[in-house]
C-alpha cells in the first residue's frame, strides 16, 4: 500500500536502473528524469545542454517507463520532474507542463530549497 515519490538524476542509466529496481522489487513508485538546463542556476555538469535536450530526455524516460516489458500493470509511473523553479529555462518549464499534458504525466518538483 505504500508509493514512492523519487526525484532521480538528469542521467538516463541512473534514473532507468531505479525504474527497473522498482519494478523488480514490485515497488510502486513515481519516479521522475530530473529537469535542469537554466546555466544562470546549474553548473555545467549537473545541467542538460539545452531545453530541447531537456523536453527530449524527459519525453524518451516516460516512453522508457511505459514500455518497459515487465511494467504491463503500471505499477511504476513516470513523473515529470523539473528540480525547481530557478533550475529550469522558461521554456522547460512550459515544454515539461506541455509533456505533462500530452502524456498524463503527474508532476513533482521542490516548492523550496536553499535561499531561493
Amino acid at each position: 500500500t505504500t508509493t514512492v515519490v523519487c526525484f532521480a538524476t538528469i542521467h538516463q542509466a541512473p534514473t532507468r536502473l531505479l525504474v527497473d529496481t522498482c519494478i523488480r522489487h514490485r515497488l510502486r513508485a513515481l519516479v521522475g528524469l530530473v529537469a535542469m538546463d537554466n546555466p544562470d542556476t546549474c553548473p555545467p555538469y549537473y545541467r542538460h545542454s539545452s531545453s530541447n535536450d531537456a523536453l527530449r530526455n524527459t519525453e524518451e524516460f516516460i516512453h522508457y517507463v511505459r514500455a518497459h516489458p515487465s511494467n504491463k500493470e503500471g505499477l511504476v509511473q513516470p513523473v515529470i520532474t523539473p528540480r525547481f523553479i530557478p533550475s529550469c529555462t522558461d521554456d522547460t518549464l512550459r515544454g515539461l507542463g506541455q509533456l505533462a499534458l500530452q502524456h498524463d504525466c503527474h508532476i513533482q518538483t521542490h516548492a523550496s530549497e536553499s535561499d531561493w
